[in-house]
Order: structure tokens, then sequence, then C-alpha cells
């Protein structure tokens, strides 16, 4: 992926006050901190996504065999 400098102004106290903490305890420069937070958060709703999905396709078996047993 190409790196393109682009800004982003966070508007909120909160927040800011939050990744310069995170950025702090990391050791690592405030943008660094925030990108590794959402490449962290982006991999964990992938990986929830799947999990549903892996659910789904057993309970939808289950049920499909349920249904075979009672015809």
């Amino acid at each position: 992926m190409a790196d393109h400098q682009m800004a982003l102004f966070i508007k909120n106290v909160e927040v800011e006050r939050l990744a310069r903490e995170l950025a702090k305890s990391r050791g690592v420069p405030v943008t660094e901190a925030i990108r590794q937070s959402l490449e962290n958060e982006t991999a964990r709703e992938h990986l929830t996504s799947q999990q549903n999905e892996s659910d789904l396709i057993a309970r939808l078996m289950e049920i499909s065999e349920q249904a075979g047993r009672n015809t």
C-alpha cells in the first residue's frame, strides 16, 4: 500500500487524550499508535465476522439435519 500523507484532525479532547496516552505507553508516535490500534481493531472485526459466519453455518447445518430427520 502506498504511503500517502493526509491530515487527520481529532476534534474530540478525550480521543486525543487516549491517543496520546496509548502512544506514550507504547513508546511510539501518536500516528503510529493510532495506526496500530486501527490495524488491531480491523483484524478483530474480521475475526468476529468470520466467527459469526461459522456459527451461522453450523446452526444452519444443525437445522438441516433436524429437518432431514423429521421428514
